[in-house]
């Protein structure tokens, strides 16, 4: 298992679920969510520097998704709602 949380395109089917993401400019097919939760983030000074610089710092509540990737793979994407309303998503986890 890697962290990696990079940042990442994702593209949602029309419930609003990950069907698949580009990473480095290649897209990844999801098979299926295997999982889905929320987690709160630290909101004391100083945590906003450790979430990308600064451009997930609003974000108190992010929602995660365990995905099967079409043709192997496991991941987990983190979505987090932004100014504007607008989410950013990144890749967060790698599993080996």
């Amino acid at each position: 298992m890697k962290r990696v949380r990079r940042e990442v395109e994702v593209r949602l089917s029309p419930e609003g679920v990950p069907v698949a993401y580009r990473d480095r400019g290649r897209w990844r097919e999801i098979e299926a969510v295997v999982d889905c939760w929320f987690e709160v983030l630290p909101w004391w000074p100083g945590r906003e520097a450790e979430m990308a610089g600064g451009r997930f710092a609003e974000a108190l509540e992010v929602a995660m998704y365990r995905v099967l990737l079409e043709g192997g793979g496991l991941v987990e994407l983190e979505r987090c709602p932004a100014r504007g309303g607008e989410a950013r998503w990144r890749l967060y986890r790698v599993y080996d």
